[in-house]
């Protein structure tokens, strides 16, 4: 009975629990409702397996689930169809491939139809695999975002003015509907201008000239709704209309020019205002855009030239020269309607301001001149009017107006020894003024003139300058023109001034744009500029692209600094620069990469000569530092005819480089040939299958066996990474770690070895059987990633694996990496009990000064050291050069291995030395784990 009231009791708490866990689940629910209404964003979680799709979102007030069972990817990719969108497709790939982070913006359909803008933020969780799980995230409203982008796109497009289409959106969209042109299809591209716009606005102000604009670009609306509208200029516009009949396109033309005119009509100023009209006509068989507009410049010319207020038409076909003049081309418009003012100016003082005015408001000087000349001339009657500019080569026109056509004026004017400006300049007066009358005019303009005044510039500095008038018919005296024509004169030289100071600048700039600061030489897209358009007037028989980098230069901005780094490549240029033959050329592509082409008469002459040249300047360069020790890759690529693309150029060129094995050797150049061809495209292949080798697991860790030379024992191993396909072929490091370091996929292999190597020693741990320390190989692409240390003592962690068991080792290129983060990274690994060795010792990256910077226990010298041993020519200096490294690097602390032991003489020579720890085929070579844990126990059993 007791029993039984004891359950009961047990079953009432059971409830008791069960009740309030629910109640507590109730106000989760509660709180993680109220947090996704707030946030007003649904949220989702998708099981990358079972390609599952769970959302959870405010719904009608409620919290609502819903699971979509069928492939949620597959749905996504139907969705897209045969639409030319394929961001569904990206988000399907995104989440079913486990990357990191996730952020894409879809842009959906709503139940009306109308587009609806979404965007999907998601992070991927992993499991203790490192496999990629789930995806968590949050579908984001941003339609209202969107709109507001694409509204303000679409106000950038537009006149702030008129509200019609700005001059590069219409030329942009009339150029878009032109390539969509059949033949037959009647197109009108129309050029309009409002005539005596800037008298409008002298006698109205600004206000008053931009309503008249805002009218006339309300009548285009209203007469052409659908044609494409846009102002190209102050009162200048455009449009384009299609498939209109010729008859009702005059009509609504003649339509537009009777609204202008009605706007403003005053006899007493004689100011009315109209418009001019010029329009091409193309059948579709003529669809550029420069063309068309060209031709209705050249109708609206003809129109302008007749009378104003009028339009015509001009059809445009395949073939046919443009006819006469252009109105806007021709910078008659730049002059607007100063240049055919029928007024007079009631005094010289307002002729000189009409020319100061001129002069700041017309951009293009030639044209300012032009009716400068003019007017000048007309106002004072005078017969020339020549502006003329000195320079180091003597003196030259840059503009001049004659009344009437004397040949040799101009051409015996800059004869040598004729205009001599400090003759001149001696006897011109405070005003810069020389005044020749007719029994003082020099010869050479006794036969042209009667009294000729020139004006000399004076305050204008860095400038020599002189304006030329000219009276053929009369000796007059010129005191009463004097005064104004000084005053436009020295006004001329001021815009001369400044023009040459801005085309300094816009040289100065120009130079700064198209040329490194610190070689000189042109950077890259002037190169491809200025190669191209040599091989265009050369051809290209004889050409090599050449593709060259320094290739330790980090180690000399390390150890001389970059100041010393710079010279050296600016030495390298002026070098390269003093080897181009005539118009051709090089350029510095990045910091310590060239690139360039030779001529030479075949491809071996070229790789001599180039060779030669690098030896020489690397020679030059390590004796003046001589622990430079430079080497200069070089990659050698002869052009064809059928090479047309520059890029295409220099990636063979530098595929070639790439081939250099310069880390060992001297300076070297490596021609492409179609071995490097064959090269590359077994390249693509590696990098083609190298995702679906990782995700089925087809690298493997293969131990190699250490032996320490003092106890004769196994004392550790080095985990190698083998690739073993599917069908149990076998794919050897050479062919992919190159690859995969240039791809930054190996860090992902590397890690892969890393949990290999922890689930051995953990099962070899818990198994009670003897273990070693295993050194695993990480690439120097770690260091970029701020989890690299996390990563491998979380693994130590989770594997219940003792640091001391698990060497890092890294090459000695990882010197060549940012010394700072290294150097940070190594010593939180030996902190936390990891030691650190470093790899092929003695290649060409590393010294002991970069050595002793670094936190390191043990140094494996380079295998080319044993090798050397081999070689009867050189087997004494090896040996010595062995025997003392090992010793100074025993001296400084460091454990010495040597790698590559083959034979049992080198082995007695390590002995000799000294050396520590022994690695290679002589003992055993690289082998699964699981021989490797039988070796290690029957090895080290042996009597050694």
């Amino acid at each position: 009975m007791d029993e039984k009231i004891i359950g009961l009791d047990k079953n009432k708490d059971i409830d008791r629990r069960l009740e309030e866990t629910t109640k507590q689940l109730q106000r989760e629910r509660e709180k993680l409702m109220a947090v996704i209404r707030m946030s007003g964003d649904l949220i989702f979680e998708y099981d990358i397996a079972k390609d599952q799709m769970h959302y959870a979102g405010p719904e009608e007030g409620s919290l609502y689930c819903e699971k979509i069972t069928e492939g949620y990817t597959e749905q996504l990719l139907r969705e897209v169809d045969n639409r030319t969108d394929v961001v569904e497709q990206q988000l399907a790939e995104a989440l079913h491939s486990g990357s990191p982070d996730i952020c894409i913006e879809l842009c959906k359909t709503d139940e009306e139809g109308n587009p609806h803008w979404m965007k999907v933020i998601g992070q991927t969780f992993y499991n203790e695999k490192k496999e990629p799980e789930r995806v968590l995230g949050k579908v984001c409203d941003i339609d209202a975002q969107k709109k507001k982008e694409k509204e303000l796109q679409e106000k950038s497009q537009k006149d702030s003015l008129t509200g019609l289409l700005n001059h590069s959106t219409i030329k942009q969209q009339i150029t878009h509907r032109l390539q969509k042109m059949e033949r037959g299809q009647v197109g009108y591209l129309i050029v309009l201008d409002v005539d005596s716009f800037k008298k409008i606005n002298d006698t109205n102000g600004h206000l008053f000239g931009d309503a008249v604009l805002c009218s006339f670009a309300d009548e285009m609306n209203k007469l052409f709704p659908k044609a494409l509208k846009g102002r190209i200029g102050g009162d200048e516009f455009v449009c384009y209309v299609e498939d209109m009949p010729r008859e009702e396109l005059e009509e609504k033309l003649g339509q537009l020019n009777h609204c202008m005119s009605d706007r403003y009509d005053d006899d007493k100023t004689g100011l009315h205002i109209s418009c001019s009209l010029g329009a091409a006509v193309t059948d579709g068989t003529v669809t550029d855009y420069n063309l068309l507009f060209h031709w209705a410049d050249a109708a609206l010319y003809q129109v302008k030239s007749r009378e104003k207020g009028a339009y015509d038409l001009l059809e445009v076909k395949e073939g046919v020269a443009l006819p006469g003049q252009s109105y806007l081309d021709s910078e008659e418009n730049k002059e607007d309607e100063i240049a055919h003012k029928e007024a007079q100016f009631e005094s010289a003082e307002d002729l000189v301001l009409f020319c100061v005015d001129l002069l700041e408001n017309v951009p293009n000087l030639t044209s300012a001149l032009k009716v400068i000349s003019e007017r000048t001339c007309s106002f004072f009657n005078i017969d020339d009017m020549i502006c003329v500019e000195v320079n180091e080569a003597g003196p030259s026109i840059r503009y001049q107006w004659n009344r009437e056509e004397k040949k040799n004026f101009v051409k015996r004017l800059l004869h040598p020894g004729v205009f001599e400006w400090d003759r001149i300049r001696k006897r011109a007066d405070e005003s810069g003024a020389a005044i020749y009358r007719q029994s003082e005019t020099p010869d050479i303009y006794k036969e042209e003139a009667e009294s000729v005044m020139i004006v000399m510039s004076t305050a204008a500095k860095g400038l020599k300058a002189s304006v030329i008038f000219s009276d053929r018919h009369t000796d007059r005296t010129w005191e009463e023109e004097k005064n104004a024509l000084c005053k436009i004169s020295h006004q001329i030289f001021n815009r001369l001034r400044k023009l040459k100071n801005a085309e300094k600048d816009q040289r100065e700039l120009n130079r700064k744009l198209n040329y490194d600061a610190l070689t000189g030489l042109p950077v890259y897209n002037k190169f491809v500029d200025k190669l191209e358009a040599y091989m265009a007037a050369n051809g290209k028989t004889g050409l090599f692209f050449v593709s060259s980098d320094f290739s330790n230069f980090q180690y000399v901005n390390e150890m001389y600094g970059y100041e010393v780094g710079d010279r050296i490549l600016h030495d390298f240029a002026v070098a390269l620069q003093e080897k181009c033959q005539e118009g051709i050329l090089f350029c510095r592509v990045t910091s310590d990469h060239f690139v360039g082409v030779l001529k030479e008469d075949c491809v071996e002459d070229a790789r001599e000569a180039y060779l030669a040249f690098t030896n020489s300047f690397v020679k030059r360069i390590n004796s003046r530092y001589d622990q430079c020790n430079l080497v200069i890759a070089t990659g050698l690529y002869e052009i064809t005819e059928n090479d047309w693309a520059v890029s295409s150029m220099m990636d063979n060129a530098n595929e070639a480089r790439k081939q250099c094995k310069t880390q060992k050797v001297d300076s070297a150049v490596e021609i492409y040939t179609d071995k490097i061809r064959r090269d590359l495209e077994n390249t693509r292949a590696i990098v083609s299958g190298m995702v679906s080798a990782y995700n089925n697991k087809e690298f493997h860790a293969y131990l190699q066996p250490k032996v320490s030379l003092h106890t004769g024992k196994v004392v550790g191993a080095e985990a190698l990474v083998r690739w073993i396909k599917a069908d149990g072929t076998m794919v050897m490091p050479g062919k992919f770690i190159d690859i995969f370091e240039r791809n930054g996929f190996i860090t992902k292999v590397d890690f892969a070895i890393l949990d290999q190597v922890m689930e051995y020693l953990h099962d070899a741990l818990a198994q009670g059987e003897e273990v070693v320390p295993i050194s695993v190989n990480f690439s120097r692409r770690h260091n970029e990633y701020a989890d690299f240390v996390p990563n491998i003592l979380k693994r130590l962690k989770d594997y219940k694996v003792p640091s001391d068991l698990l060497e890092v080792e890294v090459t000695e290129s990882v010197f060549m990496s940012d010394l700072n983060k290294l150097t940070n990274n190594l010593e939180n690994l030996r902190d936390r009990g990891v030691e650190i060795s470093v790899d092929d010792f003695g290649s060409g990256y590393s010294s002991l000064n970069l050595l002793s910077k670094v936190a390191v226990d043990t140094v494996k010298l380079d295998k080319q050291f044993l090798d050397d041993t081999m070689n009867s020519e050189r087997e004494e200096t090896a040996l010595t050069i062995i025997k003392y490294l090992t010793k100074m690097l025993r001296h400084l602390g460091f454990k010495v291995l040597a790698e590559g032991v083959e034979t049992s003489e080198q082995l007695e020579m390590l002995r000799l030395a000294d050396c520590d720890i022994v690695q290679g085929y002589f003992y055993a070579k690289p082998m699964p784990i699981g021989e490797f844990r039988t070796f290690l126990q029957e090895f080290n059993e042996r009597d050694n």
